[in-house]
């Protein structure tokens, strides 16, 4: 026989029928608050101390995957450190021909760059 041929007598209903696959319910996963004292204890460890991550989660009973977006979510957030009692820039109006004085601190990376010291009379 041909190929022809055997295509022409082919049918569907001599395949097995599949039976179609059984639906499972997610298994929902158990979250565990992680206390301000096991952070504290996770930073210090990890920070000040310069134990790996693996290693501190072993030591504190926490699950890894957690210790880790614990630090990496630290770390994002004190990239830019916010300063107290500084502003962003701003301006003022002059009035009556006076004398003003604009202080510029250059800080990066919490170290003292440059003092520049500006005086402006209208």
């Amino acid at each position: 026989m041909n190929q022809s041929s055997e295509l022409k007598n082919f049918s569907t209903s001599s395949l097995p029928l599949r039976r179609p696959r059984p639906i499972y319910k997610e298994i929902k996963r158990r979250y565990e608050k992680i206390s301000k004292e096991k952070r504290a204890d996770l930073f210090r460890l990890v920070l000040k101390d310069g134990k790996r991550v693996k290693e501190a989660a072993l030591l504190l009973n926490l699950k890894y995957a957690s210790a880790k977006t614990i630090v990496y979510k630290y770390r994002e957030q004190r990239r830019a450190p916010v300063i107290e009692g500084t502003q962003t820039c701003g301006y003022t109006d002059f009035h009556n021909r006076q004398q003003s004085v604009i202080n510029l601190t250059v800080v990066l990376a919490q170290e003292f760059v440059k003092h520049e010291c500006y005086k402006f009379v209208s």
